[in-house]
């Protein structure tokens, strides 16, 4: 059972979603709109949905997580009933692992960008 604030949260992050969603779908078709009926546009259009679709994934992920929804392929397990635990576990042991692998090198090429001191192109964020 989830607490107040994990349930404060979970609405937040799908708050945070629909947001997300929203907005670069609406920024992506206005400047489409601008783009072929005025033969003008924004340029930070394709970086803010470009970093939308990041963040929105992540905390997509969370929520798959939160609520047990993670897409899984189960073929194995069901045509052996009885290592179905065994395979759960290592279903599992592999999806942390690969999770610790993405910490571990998005943290080495976060320090390199920020050693590095770049930018994006163009709304100039810190990469």
């Amino acid at each position: 059972m989830l607490s107040k604030f994990e349930k404060m949260a979970s609405h937040v992050e799908e708050f945070l979603i629909l947001i997300l969603i929203l907005s670069s779908v609406a920024v992506v078709f206005l400047n489409i709109v601008l783009r072929y009926i005025f033969h003008t546009g924004f340029v930070f259009v394709e970086e803010y949905a470009r970093y939308a679709l990041v963040l929105l994934v992540y905390l997509a992920v969370s929520q798959a997580v939160k609520k047990n929804s993670m897409i899984k392929v189960d073929i194995v397990p069901d045509m052996f009933k009885r290592g179905r635990v065994v395979f759960t576990l290592l279903s599992n042991g592999f999806s942390f692992f690969m999770g610790v692998l993405l910490i571990v090198l998005g943290l080495k090429f976060t320090v390199y960008q920020y050693t590095t001191g770049q930018v994006s192109v163009a709304m100039e964020l810190p990469m």
